[in-house]
């Protein structure tokens, strides 16, 4: 019998482990294959479980080639037909979404550089466009392959950004329970910043330890951005200054009075207390 490998697009779901694929080879074994396993491009695009399923229950599956329907594409078919399927919560969800913003990319990035081709083109009295514009369908700020694969998924694309902090950041394992439903994926994008041994630690305790290895990362980073404590002034230095610079003025006063013995001109008076701040200043640079 031949086999199959995944397709990309069925490889962005969880395989079905545990209870639950048992449960779909006793159903097979009892009942038969009831939906036919999805080809395209020579590999599985939907029924990969049931393939495994069926080899596990020694039953030879049936094979159909996708063909698209009403403009969908392979992508989206993979998407609708297991999301129908599986009960899948937010943050798992937001994981798949990560991976489909990294299908998406490719594509993203093609009309991104049409985009800045367009953008170098004449707008109006010989005006270039401006290719960072969003309003400008064409432009390179107008793509944001989190926010469309947040809109196929249904989760905001908060969730989306911290799904791609686990799997670019996270161990294997807290990978693996944001992914099986136990763990939030705003808890587990935080405790994605500790080192890997305290994010198995934090995994290990289930999901109690992420939310507090979380909330331990969040007071930090708090912590952290609180500007630093001004510094008490001390009496006795600020005490010493006001002397040294009253002294400093009575002398550059004694200086201006020698040379205008009937009165000093404001000018002088004022180039006189500039001096003895100036001086006063200098003595504390080089204390």
């Amino acid at each position: 019998m031949k086999t199959y490998g995944a397709h990309e697009f069925a490889s962005i779901f969880p395989l079905y482990e545990g209870q639950p694929f048992l449960d779909l080879v006793a159903d097979i074994k009892a009942h038969g294959l009831r939906d036919a396993i999805t080809l395209y491009e020579g590999k599985i695009l939907d029924g990969v479980n049931r393939a495994r399923a069926c080899e596990a229950a020694g039953v030879a599956p049936r094979f159909d080639e996708w063909k698209p329907l009403n403009g969908e594409s392979a992508l989206d078919f993979a998407l609708s037909r297991n999301l129908h399927r599986r009960h899948l919560s937010e943050s798992q969800r937001a994981m798949v979404a990560d991976k489909v913003r990294e299908l998406l990319r490719p594509a993203a990035k093609a009309k991104q550089e049409e985009g800045q081709k367009a953008g170098g083109k004449a707008g109006g009295r010989g005006r270039p466009k401006d290719s960072t514009d969003s309003s400008n369908p064409n432009s390179a700020a107008s793509y944001d392959t989190a926010a469309e694969a947040a809109k196929r998924l249904n989760v905001g694309r908060g969730s989306v950004v911290a799904a791609g902090q686990v799997r670019a950041h996270g161990v294997p394992e807290l990978v693996a329970a944001v992914e099986r439903g136990a763990v939030a994926v705003s808890a587990a994008a935080e405790v994605a910043s500790l080192p890997k041994e305290e994010q198995r630690a934090c995994v290990a305790g289930g999901r109690k330890a992420v939310a507090e290895g979380a909330k331990r990362v969040r007071t930090e980073r708090t912590e952290r951005a609180k500007p630093a404590p001004r510094p008490e002034p001390d009496p006795e230095s600020a005490l010493e200054i006001e002397y040294r610079l009253l002294e400093g003025v009575r002398e550059e006063i004694a200086k201006a009075r020698r040379q205008w013995p009937v009165g000093i001109p404001k000018k002088s008076l004022i180039v006189a207390l500039r001096t003895a701040a100036s001086n006063v200043e200098k003595s504390e640079v080089t204390a």
